[in-house]
Order: structure tokens, then C-alpha cells, then sequence
């Protein structure tokens, strides 16, 4: 049989936590207050926060778990949580080992006391995760930042019908082999850069070819070669020339033949 509630019936309800929790009554604002007037003592009851039909979050207490009110669903104390703007916990201990934490709602702050800092936590914790599961509290935290920059400033749009710029100017030739030496990893060390090498200027096709240049003599030719080659070469001054025997008359005799050595 469903019980009934402000909201209508309640067909079934969930609890997510429950404990001994005390509330602290919300002080009267009046400045007139009698002498005789005292504050009664707190006392712990049994809290639940409990979810009715899947949909609308209440806060209950009771006088202890086993009583019939408990058992009956009909609480000494219920506050609905549907307009909850946030859910705070305290910093300092109010009394002992005791902390407290708010739930603050449209129709006033709900002031609880939890018996240590733990316990205060993990109410606060379950109360916030329920809450935002129910898109009833937002899961906004709070993000410090500076102020956003302007947006950058773009350059102009050119006009499509005005020159274009100058192009910038070549470097020299000198720069340009001392950038790639540089970028090759090599070290380079050299002097102001000279200007751009000069251009031999264009023969005339209808002129002389120049004279070639001068052999040279024998010797050096094989002094290089045994050079390149790798070996020692210690020789004197080069010699001129061998002189080459006269050309014979093809009618005189030829010379005698040489005497062949002896049998052996």
C-alpha cells in the first residue's frame, strides 16, 4: 500500500545513507529574548536521506532505527531537498570532535552535526553525487583565471590592384656557401665577404683558339704517377731529352749478326 506525502503517493523510496546525525534548530533573528529562555540540548537522532519514487530527495529523522515511526515511514522531522542550491561543509569543529554542514535551500539553511570530520565528509560527498545525479545541484567548481586577452589584430586585406612589394636583394655568392657550411655542422672561419666573382668575358667564335700549354717532360709525368701511388721517389734533375739515333739508308748492308754464345 503506498504511503502518501506532500508530493503525492510514495510507491517506493530509496535511502542512500543513513546515520545519527543531530540538527541544529535555526536561531529566531528577534532581539528580544526572556531571561528564563534556554537552549534545550541537542539530541543525536536517526537521519536518512532517502530518494521517494526515484525522483524527489528528502531528508528524514526518526527516534531511533527499530521504532515504529522507522518502520512505518513516518518521520519526526523531514525537509524536501528539491530546491537545494549547495551543500556546504564546515571547516572548524563546533564542539569536540564534532563538525556540522549546511544544505542550503530556498526555504532556509539545514544545519546537521556529524560526530567527527570523517562522517561530516562522506555525508557531504553522498548529499552533492545524489543531488547532481538528480540535476537538482550543479557539479560546478570554482576556476580562477585572468582576464581573456582581445582577440589579435589581423593585418589589413590588401588591395588586389596595388603593386606588389620590392623583392628584398640577393645575398652574395659567399653567403650563400657559408649558410650551407653552417647548416652542414661544420665550422667555418672567414673573412668579410668579397664581392661576386667576376665573369670572364665571351670569345669571339671567329678568333684563334689560345696556344695550349707546354707537356711537360717525361720525368715529371712519372715522378707524379709514383706519387699518387704512394711510394718514396728521390731522384736528381730532370735530363734533358734522349737523343734519337740518325735514320739508316735502306741501301746500305745491314750490320753483321752477333756471334751466338757457346753450347753449354
Amino acid at each position: 500500500m503506498p504511503h502518501h506525502s506532500v508530493d503525492g503517493p510514495v510507491y517506493y523510496r530509496e535511502i542512500q545513507k543513513n546515520a545519527y546525525l543531530k540538527r541544529i534548530p535555526n536561531e529566531s533573528t528577534s532581539k528580544l529574548r526572556p531571561l528564563s529562555h534556554k537552549k534545550a540540548p541537542l539530541k543525536a537522532m536517526w537521519t536518512q536521506f532517502c530518494v521517494h519514487n526515484g525522483r524527489i530527495p528528502y531528508l528524514e529523522q526518526y527516534p531511533s532505527p527499530e521504532c515504529q515511526d522507522a518502520l512505518t515511514h513516518r518521520p519526526l522531522w523531514r525537509a524536501c531537498l528539491t530546491n537545494v542550491r549547495h551543500v556546504t561543509a564546515s571547516v572548524t569543529p563546533h564542539v569536540g570532535k564534532e563538525h556540522d554542514f549546511f544544505i542550503h535551500t530556498e526555504e532556509g539553511p539545514l544545519r546537521m552535526l556529524a560526530p567527527d570530520w570523517h562522517s561530516m565528509q562522506d555525508w557531504v560527498t553522498s548529499l552533492r553525487s545524489k543531488l547532481v545525479e538528480l540535476q537538482m545541484l550543479q557539479s560546478g567548481e570554482n576556476v580562477y583565471c585572468g582576464a581573456p586577452a582581445g582577440a589579435v589584430p589581423r593585418a589589413a586585406a590588401r588591395d588586389p590592384t596595388s603593386p606588389l612589394p620590392p623583392t628584398p636583394p640577393h645575398p652574395p655568392h659567399s653567403k650563400l656557401v657559408e649558410l650551407q657550411l653552417l647548416q652542414s655542422g661544420e665550422n667555418v672561419y672567414c673573412g668579410a665577404p668579397a664581392g661576386a666573382v667576376p665573369r670572364a668575358a665571351a670569345r669571339d667564335p671567329t678568333s684563334p683558339l689560345p696556344p695550349a700549354p707546354p707537356h711537360p717532360p717525361h720525368s715529371k709525368l712519372v715522378e707524379l704517377q709514383l706519387l699518387q701511388s704512394g711510394e718514396n721517389v728521390y731522384c736528381g734533375a730532370p735530363a734533358g731529352a734522349v737523343p734519337r739515333a740518325a735514320a739508316r739508308d735502306p741501301t746500305s748492308p745491314l750490320p753483321p749478326t752477333p756471334p751466338h754464345p757457346p753450347h753449354r
